[in-house]
């Protein structure tokens, strides 16, 4: 099954399902959570016998999972001693239910967090909000300093469980969450706070609305290739990409297109780019249009929407440039077309000058910006964008009616029914030139293929995503270009690639 996460609240209500409507007892719902965390903790760290383990306890849930988690490794015979900030008689529930069970089995409370090779983090969990206050501030910083092995509890302290913000946070080695990945673990900068995030299963029931993780998993959504075929079987694109000094976007995409599976491809582009293109990649079909003085002939839009008759999808973006002949083609071709269109690059630039041109679209069609183009298209803050992603993607969507693809260190996938998929894949060597116009060239050339938008765009992502892991892999992420990462394409479609290797179920 795929890898889900879920809000701060839908946990919150699917544990008070499991309390209330299932009659399952809270405290066996942290046992759950200990025994999983404990497991967790004892696979992950080597020769854990041996080692000085201090568990930090908040006053909360979270420090009862704490206290829950110290019982466990008292009695597994480890050498585990507590460490609480908060006075321990202002305990409630199952906090000081699991915190009396520590006292009277005299496992040690220490004063210090120095001289430990494990931490445990159980200082905050899911509920935490706002800002620490001083003194835990100092606690963190002492935990980040220490060199102990830090694991910590659902989420490491001081950052939120819903938006991944937080100013002064621990940083964990190993983050253990427990029931479902909660959305904030996948955006930044609590994303780089753990080094292993691990989901452990409890008792509580599946969500009723969650959001995709895009792991391996997602792989076989892959349709299957009928035997009985010809080179119309599997998609025609119309590609409206290049311009002169951007060839190579043209280029980038439009073999994207045929190395993701579709048939066939022609690259419609500026007359003057044809021969070069022809010479270079003999598999691209061409459309030349003309040109008078740098600037597209008025009448090219309607060449396009000709050309484009017969077609199954249209890529509009990489390359085109911002002329005004080309600006006039595009929110024609926008509003006119009526086949499943991607839009990327200087297509989106150019319909940031005026995004009322969406309103009452009435296609299938993509958007893929990176957050410099989302602030333009949605006049967020790059700022705005990157501390709530998700919401911003998800009503951005909805709006326009279209599924978004919203790159970024991690991206994001939202479409108009508010469905959201994350790709969490960890790979500094995609962040190159010309790696958008491969994935542009991916999407448009599953489209083709009658693979239906969001849907589209998953497999989309964790191909583009593959094909940068093999790179990395072979040339590591320094030396990695988007023509590194075309060339991967057809590999990722053989091999079952983890692009995420350090989040894991149990």
């Amino acid at each position: 099954y795929n890898m889900i996460a879920v809000t701060k609240e839908k946990m919150q209500e699917l544990e008070a399902l499991a309390i209330k409507k299932l009659n399952i007892p809270s405290i066996l719902l942290m046992e759950d959570a200990a025994y999983g965390f404990v497991f967790a903790l004892m696979r992950e760290v080597c020769d854990i016998s041996s080692k000085k383990i201090c568990v930090i306890c908040g006053k909360g849930n979270n420090g009862g999972d704490g206290y829950a988690i110290a019982r466990l490794l008292h009695f597994l015979n480890m050498d585990v001693c507590v460490f609480s900030p908060y006075d321990k008689d202002t305990l409630s529930g199952d906090a000081k239910s699991n915190c009396d069970i520590v006292k009277a089995a005299k496992i040690p409370f220490t004063d210090t967090v120095e001289n430990f090779d494990i931490i445990v983090d159980a200082l905050f969990g899911t509920g935490f909000h706002g800002s620490v206050t001083t003194d835990i501030k100092e606690l963190i910083d002492s935990i980040n300093k220490s060199g102990a092995y830090v694991a910590s509890v659902d989420i490491p302290s001081g950052l939120s469980a819903e938006t991944g913000q937080g100013e002064s946070y621990v940083c964990a080695d190993l983050c253990v969450s427990f029931g479902y990945a909660k959305c904030g673990h996948f955006i930044y900068p609590a994303k780089g706070a753990y080094k292993k995030l691990v989901i452990s299963p409890i008792s509580i029931p599946l969500p009723d609305e969650s959001i995709d993780i895009i792991t391996q998993k997602t792989f076989f959504d892959i349709p299957k290739r009928d035997k009985n075929s010809h080179k119309g079987s599997f998609g025609k694109v119309l590609a409206f990409v290049g311009s002169y000094g951007m060839a190579g976007a043209a280029i980038l995409s439009a073999t994207a297109v045929l190395k993701s599976g579709a048939g066939m491809v022609t690259v419609a582009t500026e007359d003057t780019l044809i021969p070069s293109l022809s010479h270079r990649f003999p598999s691209v079909m061409t459309y030349g249009l003309k040109t008078l003085n740098g600037e597209l002939s008025e009448d090219t839009s309607s060449l396009i929407l000709k050309k484009a008759t017969g077609m199954d999808s249209v890529l509009i973006g990489p390359g085109l440039g911002m002329s005004n002949g080309t600006k006039n083609a595009v929110i024609q071709l926008v509003k006119k077309l009526e086949i499943p269109t991607v839009i990327d690059a200087d297509g989106l630039n150019i319909l940031s000058k005026d995004i009322s041109i969406l309103n009452g679209i009435n296609k299938d069609l993509i958007l893929t910006p990176h957050i410099a183009e989302f602030s333009r298209l949605s006049s967020y803050s790059i700022d705005e964008i990157k501390k709530n992603p998700i919401n911003l993607a998800k009503e951005f969507a909805k709006k326009y009616k279209l599924t978004l693809i919203l790159k970024d260190a991690v991206t994001i996938i939202a479409d108009k029914d508010e469905r959201v998929a994350i790709c969490p894949a960890e790979n500094s060597g995609m962040a190159t030139a010309g790696s958008g116009d491969v994935l542009a060239g991916v999407v448009v050339s599953l489209l083709s293929q009658g693979i239906a938008p969001f849907d589209a765009s998953r497999l989309a992502v964790y191909i583009h995503a593959a094909s940068g892991k093999i790179c990395a892999k072979t040339l590591g992420e320094y030396g990695m270009t988007s023509t590194d990462i075309l060339n991967n394409v057809p590999l990722a479609f053989m091999k079952d690639v983890d692009i995420s290797p350090s989040i894991k179920e149990l």
